[in-house]
């Protein structure tokens, strides 16, 4: 006993787990899911069913190249069960919630520091700050500001609590005739955690559409 007391860890029992990854972009549900038995290895001759928040069941086969068992298909908000049975895991089960964005974030009014507003068809001033807001989008946690400028990313922002962000002046480089710059807005959420603890991550995103207008010096 007090030998097994000191080494813990070796006399700690592993236990057979399945570990899902869920990604939902758009309306289209990416499934990952890795079955391994009590001795840590990656099983892959089980008999695998997802349940949908409908109720519809699916097989999910695995695959070689993923070293996963793997499904597509449309993503439905709610509750989704998987269950994989196999001689090295015995039955597995798990639960685990799907959330489906219905709205994109895309962005409804960038102004600048004189108050010349895009969407108004006007230029910007580059040197200036530029406040750019966008549709908030029920149940998104957070959300990626991309900027670009000649192909290129200038600038990558994360934005939690609220539905718009003030660009530091000259982040965008002006010319005389105005120079054409894109923002572009994708808002996210998640469940579970990334080391698996409580054996799935679920992550949904939603990209809004490119929005582009001219900056002047």
């Amino acid at each position: 006993m007090a030998l097994c007391a000191l080494a813990l860890p070796a006399c700690t029992k592993r236990e057979a787990r399945i570990r899902v990854t869920a990604e939902v972009s758009g309306p289209t549900l990416n499934l990952s899911a890795v079955l391994e038995g009590a001795d840590g290895q990656g099983l892959s001759g089980a008999l695998v069913k997802l349940t949908d928040p409908s109720g519809a069941v699916s097989i999910v086969n695995f695959d070689a190249r993923k070293n996963a068992y793997a499904l597509t298909a449309p993503a439905l908000n709610g509750e989704y069960r998987l269950e994989a049975d196999s001689l090295g895991s015995g039955r597995q089960r798990l639960s685990f919630p799907v959330q489906v964005f219905s709205t994109e974030p895309g962005v409804v009014s960038v102004q600048d520091g004189e108050g010349s507003k895009a969407e108004e068809f006007k230029k910007l001033k580059a040197g200036t700050p530029i406040r750019v807001e966008w549709r908030p989008v029920e149940g998104a946690e957070r959300y990626l500001l991309e900027l670009r400028q000649g192909g290129k990313t200038v600038g990558s922002v994360r934005v939690s609590g609220g539905y718009s962000y003030v660009i530091p002046p000259n982040t965008f480089q002006g010319s005389a005739v105005g120079a054409a710059v894109t923002v572009q807005v994708t808002a996210s959420a998640q469940s579970g955690d990334l080391d698996y603890s409580r054996g799935y991550l679920s992550y949904t995103s939603a990209q809004g559409p490119s929005y582009s207008f001219q900056v002047v010096p």
